[in-house]
């Protein structure tokens, strides 16, 4: 073990001389962030929203609102659109995290599940970006075959996609930005030429109505179905947004970040989802587009309509088909710090780049099995992420909401006011593997100051905590984090309140969902074809359960 350790340790130590990183979930310093350029960094956060969500990742969803699910015009636009900017939300709300904290998304998830609950959702999380992983490099070996007249095998296709993919996120974060900013720019080119090639079909076909012959009940719940469909698109960037933050500075207000994100991921994804759902409309009653799709998925549609312009629209969908690779490349890159968050021994022996590779391996493999049934993969499997990702925003909403931004946050005994059965005075805490060959790096935990360590803590507190805002708390406004305690898992909840919370979501889902290999029983009384109301069910269990049971976890544990 230990030469292997040793190979992969030389591997980081070049990575890092290359400019790339090889640090996983450790958390960025204050310190380290203190003098990044605003400006600078901004502009490549954006750059990475326009090129992983202005492109055709997820543009292809919307394609199905008329396809698959059989909207007419208007149905397919309002319900796009209205759920697109639900999610957008979601995902806005999630990415405040980053700045204040310094840790990626699922790492400062802690605070809500407890150091063993955070490695069922980080699994949860990891499976969400492999299916992205997946539909996106089915996609894109779709292309490139149609592209070169069925000449390249999907097979092969797929394996260059991933390839690609792989190159790109194993340097890291830094790398990453600048190539998403460079495709982002190519991409939202490409989109605006789209609205050009497709408009003299666009506008032939804006009559055609919603499933027609059926009754208004079975409307209603093909209009949710999409509606659902259309906000996991962009809510599911919940579970990784915060992990393009952390080199922002901690002054960085979470209202700034919420409206830039929201912005950067609404802005292009409405972009391509708009002409997305108004192609998909045309291929409706356009029967040359119509044929191409059914005889080779969304990549022979694409295809066929940029074959309009010849070799130069060739040109353009090979850069199109580039924002696949933008797509994969975060996915690949956030998976690999969540499976740090499984066990400790990802942690302090498996670089991240050595988990991108093997995440690499299971991406390629799933996509060669599955390259036949890109849309049955998409309709089915983006929901199910959309579940878990209401789920996480609503437990961390109560949680910011209700008990950190309030009175109730004198009730974090031991994380904000220094109530520790075994204090110590401003002692330091390894937290992971070493970094750049180096010693391993130190945070330091702050433990009260003024607090009598001669006190009796086997009594109750009569009064937890007499200071507000918590003496302890790194955060310098609601709600109330100490986040030096990142990596200590005494000061972390036992994560009762969420995983009772969490399994009353996935019933309230179930109940509710909509899918090929399972329907509700809430869900099958909506319409002939019923409706999938499972993230609306989710979101209102594990709404009305996590205040009670939190309150009373916090009462008994002190965190």
């Amino acid at each position: 073990m230990s030469p292997i350790l040793r190979a992969m340790n030389s591997v980081s130590k070049w990575l890092d001389s290359h400019g790339g990183e090889s640090r996983g979930i450790h958390r960025y310093l204050p310190e380290e962030r203190a003098n990044t350029n605003l400006t600078r960094a901004f502009i490549s956060i954006y750059g990475l929203w326009i090129s992983g969500c202005g492109g055709l990742t997820s543009m292809s969803s919307y394609f199905l609102g008329p396809l698959l699910f059989g909207l007419g015009y208007k149905d397919t636009l309002l319900c796009g659109i209205f759920g697109t900017i639900f999610g957008c939300l979601v995902a806005a709300y999630c990415a405040t995290m980053g700045p204040r904290s310094g840790l990626r998304q699922m790492c400062s998830a802690r605070y809500l599940f407890g150091p063993y609950m955070v490695r069922f959702v980080s699994l949860i999380t990891i499976i969400g970006f492999l299916g992205w992983s997946v539909t996106n490099s089915v996609l894109g070996g779709e292309i490139l075959s149609e592209i070169n007249g069925g000449g390249l095998s999907l097979s092969l296709g797929v394996t260059i996609v991933c390839l690609v993919s792989l190159v790109v996120a194993i340097f890291g974060i830094h790398y990453l930005l600048k190539f998403e900013s460079l495709v982002g720019l190519l991409v939202i080119i490409v989109v605006m030429l789209m609205y050009i090639i497709a408009g003299p079909y666009v506008t032939q076909y804006h009559n055609l109505q919603s499933l027609p012959g059926t009754n208004a009940v079975t409307k209603i719940g093909a209009r949710i179905s999409f509606f659902n469909l259309a906000y996991s698109v962009t809510a599911t960037w919940g579970g990784c947004a915060a992990d393009y933050y952390v080199v922002l500075p901690e002054t960085v207000t979470q209202r700034r970040v919420f409206i830039s994100t929201f912005l950067g991921i609404a802005i292009p994804t409405l972009f391509g989802a708009v002409i997305g759902m108004l192609i998909g409309n045309s291929a409706v009653g356009y029967q040359p587009w119509n044929e191409a799709y059914e005889q080779s998925s969304l990549g022979g549609l694409l295809n066929v309509m940029f074959s309009r312009w010849n070799g130069f629209g060739k040109f353009l969908l090979v850069v199109f088909w580039l924002s696949l690779i933008t797509n994969n490349t975060i996915n690949n890159y956030s998976s690999a710090l969540s499976v740090q968050l499984i066990d400790d021994f990802f942690f302090k022996y498996f670089p991240r780049w050595f988990i991108v590779v093997i995440i690499f391996v299971i991406t390629l493999v799933c996509s060669l099995v599955g390259r036949n049934s890109f849309s049955v993969i998409l309709s089915n499997f983006l929901p199910m992420l959309g579940y878990w990702i209401s789920i996480y925003a609503t437990l961390l909403l109560e949680e910011n909401v209700i008990f950190r931004s309030t009175r109730l946050v004198r009730l974090y005994r031991y994380e904000l006011y220094g109530d520790d059965k075994s204090p110590v005075d401003t002692s330091t805490t390894t937290t992971g593997m070493a970094t750049k060959g180096e010693k391993l790096e130190e945070t330091t935990i702050k433990v009260p100051r003024d607090h009598d360590h001669g006190h009796d803590h086997d009594h109750d507190h009569e009064d937890p905590a007499a200071e507000y805002p918590p003496p302890y708390s790194t955060t310098k406004s609601i709600p109330y984090y100490n986040f030096e305690v990142w990596n200590d898992k005494k000061y972390h909840t036992h994560g009762i309140a969420a995983f009772i919370s969490f399994c009353c979501g996935v019933a309230g889902a179930v109940m509710g969902m909509y899918q090929a290999y399972y329907i509700g029983p809430l869900a099958k009384l909506i319409g002939e074809d019923a409706a999938d109301i499972g993230t609306f069910l989710c979101i209102g269990f594990t709404g009305l359960i996590y205040p009670v049971f939190r309150y009373a976890e916090l009462k008994r544990y002190g965190k």
